[in-house]
């Protein structure tokens, strides 16, 4: 492990760019604060003087500080799009990495004879996107779950690759993305 000792303000830098997680030891006269990034600690201390650093560190640090490590909300973005023609849906993009996935079709209106070939597709440069998830017509309207490590993504989107609606409206296709 590579021990880095910044300033404060360098370390409050790097835990915002980088989203990582807070922990300190606290002693009599001062709070030892790190963040574990990779094989990299990134270390700075503050003074228990009554100055800004303190006030700041235990305004807006301490409360959610010292959680397990690799512990942290998930991001969560999903987005519906209705379609009626073939198409491509609206991007969802992280600045971490999706690595779970969820699809789903709902058909409005009578959905006798509707058939379908929707894919959730995912890219790291948000350019060139590859099928991550596929829901036909033969699956029905159902959510199709993707697991974890299949195809990290930067960015996920959908896309209808044929759509015959039938008796049927138009169809709504909705995707979910989890860091």
């Amino acid at each position: 492990m590579r021990v880095s000792n910044v300033s404060y303000d360098q370390w409050k830098s790097i835990i915002a760019a980088n989203d990582l997680n807070v922990q300190y030891v606290e002693n009599p006269n001062s709070y030892n604060l790190f963040a574990i990034e990779y094989n990299i600690s990134w270390e700075t201390k503050v003074l228990k003087d009554g100055g800004s650093n303190q006030t700041d560190f235990e305004t807006n640090y301490k409360p959610t500080a010292n959680l397990p490590l690799g512990a942290r909300q998930t991001d969560t973005s999903s987005v519906s799009n209705t379609f009626t023609s073939t198409g491509i849906g609206t991007i969802l993009t992280t600045p971490l990495s999706f690595d779970q996935y969820a699809l789903q079709v709902q058909v409005t209106g009578n959905s006798t004879l509707t058939l379908w070939n929707v894919v959730l597709e995912g890219s790291l440069n948000g350019v060139n996107f590859s099928t991550i998830l596929t829901s036909t017509n033969l699956l029905g309207p159902g959510v199709i779950w993707g697991s974890a490590m299949v195809a990290p993504s930067l960015y996920i989107r959908s896309r209808v690759v044929s759509l015959t609606l039938g008796l049927a409206t138009n169809i709504i296709v909705t995707i979910l993305g989890q860091t």
